[in-house]
């Protein structure tokens, strides 16, 4: 670059394009400290060493890479809600107190303020033994499964009722109908088994029937044998 002969960077192209970039060889001596577009920057933030000035003061926290420090004015002031948290590791600083309830990835922790207060009514109130992690499905109109649809969480804050019901409705249709069918085949078993008692006794009786009969036949012949017979013969 005739420029900056003494700068040495990937992307010569990105020297002067009106935005500052910390990281590399571009801000620097050299390379005329971006060619010009750290300048301001420079002044403001001189021992800053944040990749993108542009993220400073934007209206988001970031905790990571030397933005929320002393030499970057947290983060351009965009971390000073966040660090009445000093213990809070949640990793989107921003989503602290933005009037929703996280509770998940350690938002809704002492160490967070409660997701800097969004949780307080959902801790207190209404769902303290909830667990899912995205509070704003809870009375949200649709129902929601898993741990959602707990009596923790209300049944999904009454969202699941309706599907719920329905449900035992059709279980209990199902076992009304197995019920009723296994009373039915007791009946029949009970009932096959009297009229099979009932067709032994009558074979039973039946045969004893056919004994006498024949009993009776064979005491008619003999008598029929006995009248047939002729007399003794008187003395003479």
């Amino acid at each position: 670059m005739q420029d900056y002969p003494n700068c040495y960077v990937q992307d010569s192209w990105m020297i002067g394009n009106g935005r500052c970039d910390n990281y590399g060889a571009y801000n620097t001596a050299g390379c005329g400290f971006d060619g010009g577009d750290c300048e301001e920057f420079n002044a403001q933030y001189p021992n800053c060493s944040a990749p993108y000035p542009k993220w400073i003061g934007d209206g988001y926290c970031r905790n990571h890479d030397n933005y929320n420090t002393v030499e970057c004015g947290f983060d351009g002031g965009d971390c000073d809600s966040f660090n009445k948290y000093p213990n809070c590791s949640a990793p989107s600083p921003q989503l602290i107190g933005d009037g929703y309830c996280q509770n998940y990835d350690n938002y809704n922790t002492v160490e967070c303020g409660f997701d800097g207060g969004d949780c307080q009514q959902f801790n207190h109130t209404n769902f303290p033994n909830c667990t899912v992690s995205d509070t704003t499905w809870i009375g949200d109109g649709y129902c929601d499964g898993g741990n959602y649809n707990t009596a923790e969480c209300d049944f999904d804050g009454g969202d699941c009722e309706d599907l719920n019901n329905n449900w035992l409705l059709v279980v209990g249709g199902v076992a009304g109908a197995f019920l009723f069918i296994a009373i039915g085949i007791v009946i029949w078993k009970r009932k096959r088994k009297r009229n099979t008692s009932t067709m032994q006794q009558a074979i039973a009786g039946g045969g004893g029937g056919v004994q006498a009969g024949n009993a009776q036949i064979q005491g008619n012949n003999q008598s029929i044998a006995d009248n047939g017979a002729p007399s003794p013969s008187a003395p003479t």
